[in-house]
């Protein structure tokens, strides 16, 4: 069955790097943290860690990837895409997602 909407979240590189780089990992619960907003509990703090595919030279090779699938992937689906500004809330972004496919 072919998609019926496909959604491509833009965001700058510079911010893409700035989320990603700071990414932390809780192993025990799984839960991801921002490094510049961690837990409040020291203990979970303390056992957060980073990813080592988020690295600056290995994210700059995910995103030129990106960019040359990019304008392949919005030509096939052009009909039923969907642009999202990814530099806003989880909320809002859910929203306007959630608006397009309800209508």
């Amino acid at each position: 069955m072919p998609p019926s909407l496909v959604v491509i979240l833009e965001l700058s590189e510079s911010e893409v790097f700035e989320r990603l780089e700071n990414r932390k990992l809780d192993p025990v619960t799984g839960k991801t943290y921002d490094s510049n907003h961690t837990a409040d509990d020291p203990e979970i703090d303390a056992r957060l860690i980073g990813n080592p595919e988020d690295s600056h030279e290995i994210l700059q090779k995910r995103l030129n990837r990106w960019k040359q699938s990019s304008a392949m992937i919005e030509h096939s689906f052009r009909k039923i895409l969907l642009n999202v500004d990814a530099n806003q809330d989880a909320q809002n972004i859910t929203e306007i997602i959630s608006e397009v496919i309800e209508n």
